[in-house]
C-alpha cells in the first residue's frame, strides 16, 4: 500500500527492544507534559533513520511511503511505514493527525468508518488528537465544521 504522510501524531517513542525502531502516536498535553491518554491506541512504526529524514522534511510537504496494511500488534493498531517511494505514485491512503483545533471536537463517528481507519485517538479534558488513515475525498466532521481531504493531500474546509 502507498501512504502519503500528511501529518503525524505529536508523541514519539523509541523501542526499548530495538533502538533502530521509532513509534509515532497521538498525544495530548496533561499539566504541560505530552501524554498518550489513548481512547483507542495505535502506532505508526518506522526506522530511526527514516524518522529523522521525515522530521527533517517537516514543513516541505507530504511524502509518500510504501506501507504495510494496518494490523494488530501487542494490542495496538499498527501501521509500518517501510520506506519512502522513489516515484510520485498516487497514494492509496493518506495518514493525518488532527486536533480539536481543526474542525472542533471529534467523536468516534466524526469520519466514515467504512472508508477511514482509526489508528489512534487521545483525549484528556478538552484536548484531543486523532491519527487517521483516509482515502482521497475522505472527510472529517467536528463540532465546528467539515473537512474533505483532496487527492493533493490538502483539506477543503466548510463550516
Amino acid at each position: 500500500m502507498i501512504v502519503q504522510v500528511v501529518s503525524l501524531g505529536s508523541l514519539w517513542l523509541r523501542s526499548r527492544h530495538n533502538p533502530r525502531t521509532v513509534w509515532n502516536t497521538t498525544g495530548v498535553s496533561v499539566n504541560g507534559v505530552l501524554r498518550s491518554r489513548a481512547l483507542a491506541y495505535g502506532l505508526v512504526r518506522l526506522s530511526a533513520p527514516e524518522a529523522q529524514r521525515l522530521s527533517a522534511n517537516r514543513g516541505r510537504g507530504s511524502t509518500a511511503w510504501i506501507s504495510s496494511d494496518v494490523s494488530m500488534h501487542n494490542g495496538a493498531r499498527t501501521l509500518h511505514l517501510q520506506r519512502p517511494t522513489k516515484n510520485c505514485s498516487r497514494p492509496d491512503r493518506y495518514l493525518v493527525a488532527l486536533s480539536k483545533d481543526f474542525v472542533g471536537k471529534l467523536s468516534p463517528d466524526s469520519w466514515d468508518a467504512d472508508t477511514t481507519q482509526l489508528l489512534s485517538f487521545s483525549q484528556c479534558a478538552s484536548e484531543q488528537e486523532v491519527l487517521l488513515l483516509l482515502p482521497a475525498f475522505g472527510w472529517v466532521r467536528g463540532s465546528t465544521g467539515l473537512a474533505v481531504l483532496t487527492p493533493s493531500g490538502e483539506w477543503k474546509i466548510a463550516g
